[in-house]
């Protein structure tokens, strides 16, 4: 839905834009190498682009045998935005319009230097071209595009030449690694929103001659309803590269200095952001995730992890590997009044411990008990409690009729304990 300037106007009056900013504050800005060589992606706020770079090795023009070749093309996607879905023709005009002004903005700059692109003067020499494509527009695109051209034309690589005679051979990545494109600057736009309202109050950051609001980073609807936007390049070390203006509101000298004041610090910005992301990239550590993804749908690990952490789980392990816990027969003895969890899965109790159970308790058999072997199979351990039983039951039966029994005292007291009870029954 389109803003109205009433209601932009309203809000600056109260010195705050419509998504809630100062007058000088911007977006936050996102800068992505890769995930192939010579291409990026740029996210600043709502405005999403991505570039790539061409390089080929053709035949020079007859008339400049010593330069190599550079073009930049911007393309905007017809579902950026409302209007350029709707209007073709607009959003075509829109990417010729941007692709002049980020040519003139690399050529002038000295981005890349046409002497050294020749490999050899007059033979062959190297084609290099900058495809943009702005997949979502929010203001600020031509930030963007020249952004993510610059970052697209630092990530790409060429293949490496040598020369033997007269003939010139070029490697494949798989001879001989590739070499970087010879990038020597890396500008900068940032562009401002100027409106002309003498009934508005004076921002802290704007001129009280002229009564101009200066805005940082426009968005879409303050770009449309501005009176004139001023566009500043300038590159890491502070030097301008160039101005642009847009619109027929005059700018006196105390704004334009004071929006090249404003640049400085937000290229400052730009550029550390820059730095960090191609430290990423050329480092092998992972870069930030595409956009458009939640972050509960992204899990980001560091390069290197201590051996502890590079362990997976059990659940995420492969089948094969994962260690299965024995287990114990399903037919084990329990010592009598033990719970099953405390038993130790494998161990058979022996007939001796069964009648100290019997005797003394669970507490006083668990200190006495010798440490068993455990049991081969489930047969051996159905076969020691037959055995181990059927015992019982002679030694029962002969102490009843007045023999005695082989064993220890221990067990022919108990034996006869028994034996006692059951003649007085």
């Amino acid at each position: 839905m389109a803003v109205s300037r009433e209601f932009v106007q309203g809000a600056l009056e109260k010195g705050v834009r419509c998504d809630g900013r100062h007058l000088n504050a911007a977006r936050h800005c996102e800068i992505e190498f890769g995930p192939q060589q010579g291409s990026a992606m740029v996210r600043m706020g709502g405005s999403i682009a991505c570039a790539s770079v061409n390089v080929e090795a053709v035949a020079p023009y007859a008339d400049r045998p010593r330069e190599g070749m550079f073009a930049a093309s911007v393309d905007v996607s017809p579902g950026s935005c409302l209007w350029a879905a709707t209007d073709v023709v607009a959003a075509r005009e829109l990417g010729i319009d941007m692709s002049r002004k980020l040519e003139r903005l690399l050529r002038s700059a000295r981005v890349l230097n046409n002497e050294d692109l020749v490999v050899v003067a007059g033979k062959l020499v190297w084609q290099v071209r900058v495809e943009v494509m702005i997949l979502e527009v929010d203001g600020n695109v031509l930030d963007v595009a020249a952004l993510v051209s610059v970052a697209a034309l630092k990530y790409a690589k060429r293949p490496d030449v040598s020369i033997r005679g007269e003939s010139i051979v070029l490697h494949a990545l798989e001879e001989r690694e590739a070499v970087y494109l010879p990038v020597n600057h890396t500008p900068y736009i940032v562009t401002f929103a100027l409106f002309a309202r003498t009934a508005l109050p004076v921002a802290a950051h704007s001129s009280k001659r002229a009564s101009l609001l200066v805005l940082v980073d426009p968005t879409e609807d303050e770009e449309r309803l501005c009176d004139a936007q001023l566009s500043v390049s300038m590159n890491a070390f502070g030097e301008i590269c160039g101005l642009s203006k847009a619109g027929g509101l005059a700018i006196d000298k105390e704004n334009v200095m004071l929006c090249t004041s404003l640049a400085a610090d937000r290229v400052r910005h730009l550029d550390g952001l820059f730095k960090h992301a191609w430290e990423l990239a050329n480092n092998g550590a992972p870069s930030k995730p595409q956009f458009n993804v939640r972050p509960s749908q992204v899990c980001i690990f560091p390069s290197k992890v201590p051996n502890i952490m590079s362990v997976p789980s059990a659940s995420k392990r492969p089948r094969s590997e994962r260690q299965v816990a024995p287990q114990a027969p399903k037919h084990a003895d329990v010592i009598q009044g033990m719970d099953a969890e405390a038993q130790p899965p494998g161990i058979q109790p022996s007939a001796e411990a069964k009648n100290l159970s019997e005797k003394f308790g669970m507490a006083d058999v668990q200190a006495e008990l010798p440490k068993a072997a455990p049991a081969t199979s489930v047969l051996q351990s159905t076969k020691t409690r037959k055995a181990s039983g059927s015992e019982a039951s002679n030694m029962i039966d002969k102490d009843s009729t007045g023999s005695s029994s082989s064993g220890d005292d221990l067990t022919k007291a108990i034996i006869k304990t028994k034996g006692k009870k059951k003649v007085k029954r």
